[in-house]
């Protein structure tokens, strides 16, 4: 009931400025919702259906979101309803929230973080019958795994100072761990071997890894953000990985030439990013 006393009371404020003509009811730089979906907590994070048509096939119109005490659900853009819903439970048996969810880029499986724990499922079987990706813990995990051969190497590189952006391997100092606040799926469409199969994840703590997205094994860490990564997005090529961290004054960049070079840029932003900044 707000939003639409605000929606009138702008409609009135136009007709007034424009002297009584309502040929166009708002300004043409007014962007106002198709549709109005309730979800009943907070929003967390949300992710569009990679396979959306909205011209060829309506029935393709789905998203999925992350919000508080609520499991991850899949809602239909058009209606407006529930379509699925995917859960997990803690170690006490108990139903838990996510805090970033995101589809796999061949869509067949939804990802859902949390504090220290990544969960996957099939997008076929809603429910309780998704798999654990990746768990945490006080000093963090490292499957120590290879995926498609080794990333960076074991001294790590970087460019410029000290604080530029630099990957390095898995050890026993540097771990990806506490709440996973971004997730991206690789596209399918990327020129490194096998890479629709990682799932790129960054943490609070700054870090970013690359897992593999059907066993878990973690084939890389990025460091170089000093706080919560806000927001993670593949190049359609998949050579490029680009990252942005809240109160962050720079995007970084990871360009993935083949499976065992990684170099990265760090152009620097006007001023301080205090929110979460979107990569488009």
């Amino acid at each position: 009931e707000k939003f639409d006393d605000e929606m009138n009371d702008a409609n009135e404020t136009f007709e007034n400025e424009n002297n009584g003509d309502t040929n166009d009811r708002l300004p043409p730089d007014s962007l106002w919702p198709a549709l109005r979906i309730k979800a009943g907590e907070a929003v967390r994070d949300y992710d569009w259906w990679p396979k959306m048509d909205a011209h060829a096939d309506t029935a393709t119109c789905l998203f999925a979101s992350a919000c508080k005490a609520q499991p991850v659900h899949v809602w239909d853009a058009i209606s407006g309803k529930i379509k699925a819903s995917y859960c997990g439970r803690n170690a006490l048996d108990e139903p838990v929230d996510f805090n970033v969810v995101c589809f796999a880029s061949g869509a067949e499986k939804i990802f859902a973080g949390r504090n220290n724990e990544i969960r996957t499922w099939d997008v076929t079987r809603p429910g309780y019958s998704g798999d654990l990706l990746w768990r945490g813990g006080k000093g963090g995990v490292s499957f120590g795994g290879s995926f498609g051969g080794s990333f960076g190497n074991k001294n790590g590189s970087s460019f410029g100072n000290k604080n530029a952006y630099s990957s390095v391997a898995s050890t026993e100092n540097t771990f990806f761990k506490g709440l996973v606040t971004a997730l991206q799926s690789a596209p399918l469409t990327s020129t490194a071997a096998s890479s629709s199969q990682v799932l790129a994840a960054g943490c609070a703590g700054g870090i970013i890894n690359l897992f593999h997205a059907q066993t878990g094994e973690q084939t890389v860490s990025f460091t170089g953000h000093a706080d919560a990564i806000t927001r993670l997005k593949w190049s359609p090529c998949g050579t490029f990985l680009y990252s942005a961290a809240r109160r962050g004054t720079s995007f970084c960049v990871s360009q993935i030439i083949d499976d065992n070079h990684i170099h990265h840029k760090c152009p620097v932003l006007p001023k301080l990013v205090t929110a979460c900044p979107y990569i488009d």
